[in-house]
């Protein structure tokens, strides 16, 4: 997206779980919700699905791998990535209610932890589907 001249992209592209970079700033407890990758669970059938399917696997690598190196620095809590609905990563007309998911999911998480009890990941309660005409 351009602003006047200058370009803006999402962080997520260079940095999609900033842990280190939260630490640097003085985090010494970080919580992470992953985003889920609904499109995981099917066999890319076209470059794009393979790309998106190639990415987030790279996501998924860098964070397990930024964990792993900061867990001594950091108390990092990664919660339970949502079972979500299979929703294309285009299509934003779902962010209300994936935001509140999201939001429920870790207060469920964070309550339960504390009591000591696990947690299920929460389920779609419907399917969330791309309208492909207005991904186009």
């Amino acid at each position: 997206m351009s602003i006047g001249r200058r370009d803006y992209i999402d962080g997520g592209v260079a940095n999609h779980t900033p842990i280190t970079v939260a630490i640097e700033l003085g985090a010494s407890t970080i919580y992470v919700l992953p985003v889920g990758y609904p499109w995981l669970n099917r066999e890319p059938t076209n470059a794009l699905g393979m790309a998106l399917h190639a990415l987030a696997r790279i996501v998924e690598q860098k964070l397990d791998a930024e964990v792993e190196a900061n867990r001594q620095v950091a108390d990092i809590h990664v919660l339970p990535a949502l079972d979500l609905a299979d929703v294309s990563p285009a299509d934003f007309s779902h962010t209300k209610e994936l935001v509140e998911w999201g939001h429920r999911a870790a207060r469920r998480y964070l309550g339960a932890s504390a009591n000591g009890r696990g947690v299920v990941p929460e389920k779609a309660r419907r399917t969330l589907r791309l309208d492909p005409v207005r991904a186009a």
